[in-house]
């Protein structure tokens, strides 16, 4: 099996060009730095060769919410729109073409929990994410089978590994108009596995949420992910004061969320192993 991914450096990225190793896949593999994001098809044909691709792997990042990263953002929507061009006119076309971006794809407006039928959001990560699953439309159009996963926050000991106890307890702040938010999580273990358990199961297409359906009061999720990393103490703060303390260009990985769930993969009889914050770092 030929496989080609962006993104491998992300946690997720890893984790599945691991699992592709161990399956003895060949792997093509490119950076997003904004040299290549304007690259055409010659770009590609030069990093895979003669060589047919079976899978195609989009892994996108999750971007800061401010004007400096528009221009990133639009390359990497670039980059995205070039390769699926690509893959889609060769004559030997690949069988999946899967794009990963995040749950913050979704409307956070309403309050009902949020499907892979839910209606997509109009904030700055929502509008970029959705532009990057509408890169796939000419590998629909090809009859290749498209996945666009959306993830909440990964969790994993790769992202953040536990630091010593420091001899004083830091604050970590958040903004206080979050007080009804949730955050989304699912571990790096069941992430990948579900990624793997989607690409082998061919009756399944379009948008999958890879949630653990668990999603915790931000409040709650900050404090245990403060406690397992010895981080220190969360705290709500006004809005007003988050925003003078933490600056406008972090705010947007501060953006108040709604409970998603993994319909899709439910249905299909997935087993999320890690379904409990609580439960996820006892294991850990």
């Amino acid at each position: 099996m030929n496989v080609f991914i962006t993104g491998s450096s992300t946690t997720l990225g890893a984790a599945v060009i691991e699992t592709c190793f161990s399956l003895r896949a060949t792997i093509f593999t490119c950076n997003r730095i904004p040299e290549v994001a304007e690259q055409t098809s010659s770009f590609f044909t030069e990093i895979i060769e003669d060589n047919h691709i079976d899978l195609v792997l989009l892994f996108h990042p999750v971007l800061p919410d401010h004007h400096e990263s528009d221009k990133e953002r639009d390359k990497l929507i670039s980059f995205s729109q070039n390769c699926c061009n690509f893959f889609s006119q060769r004559q030997r076309k690949p069988k999946v073409i899967c794009t990963a971006s995040s749950i913050s794809v979704y409307d956070t407006s309403v309050s009902a929990t949020l499907t892979e039928r839910s209606s997509k959001g109009d904030g700055k990560q929502a509008r970029y994410f959705r532009k990057i699953e509408k890169t796939t439309r000419p590998a629909s159009q090809e009859g290749i089978r498209v996945l666009s996963l959306r993830t909440g926050q990964v969790l994993s000991n790769r992202i953040a590994p536990p630091i010593k106890k420091l001899p004083f307890s830091p604050l970590i702040p958040y903004s206080r108009h979050k007080k009804n938010s949730v955050k989304n999580w699912v571990s790096l273990e069941d992430a990948a596995r579900a990624v793997f358990y989607l690409l082998a199961e061919s009756s399944i297409s379009g948008p999958v949420n890879i949630v653990s359906g668990d999603a915790p009061p931000e409040a709650i999720y900050l404090s245990e992910i403060a406690k397992h990393f010895h981080l220190g103490t969360s705290i709500a703060l006004p809005h007003q004061i988050f925003t003078l303390l933490m600056g406008k260009k972090h705010i947007a990985w501060h953006t108040p969320e709604c409970k998603a769930f993994p319909m899709i993969l439910m249905e299909k009889g997935f087993i999320f192993e890690d379904i409990s914050l609580g439960e996820y770092f006892q294991k850990r």
